[in-house]
């Protein structure tokens, strides 16, 4: 009989922003037959309703606070503002 796992892995970074692995394996007879990977980066204050539980409640516990998606957006902001050529003429 065919089984699935999954498990998840998060690293949360000093910005906010949560790294999400999740491993998915198909097992049979107690030997693994495939195991995938899908990776993303969640940034503060964006939409985690189709998160796993667990993440909800890690960001609940006041990881994402006003503040931390205030202070992201403003560095992504000025993170994506084309630099000034500063090119000599």
């Amino acid at each position: 009989m065919l089984e699935k796992k999954e498990s998840y892995q998060y690293t949360i970074l000093p910005d906010g922003q949560i790294q999400s692995r999740k491993s998915t394996q198909i097992w049979e007879d107690g030997k693994m037959l495939a195991e995938t990977y899908h990776r993303e980066v969640l940034e503060p204050g964006q939409d985690i309703t189709k998160q796993p539980d667990v993440l909800k409640r890690i960001v609940d516990g006041k990881l994402w606070d006003e503040k931390t998606v205030a202070d992201y957006a403003t560095a992504k902001e000025a993170a994506l503002k084309p630099k000034q050529d500063i090119t000599p003429k």
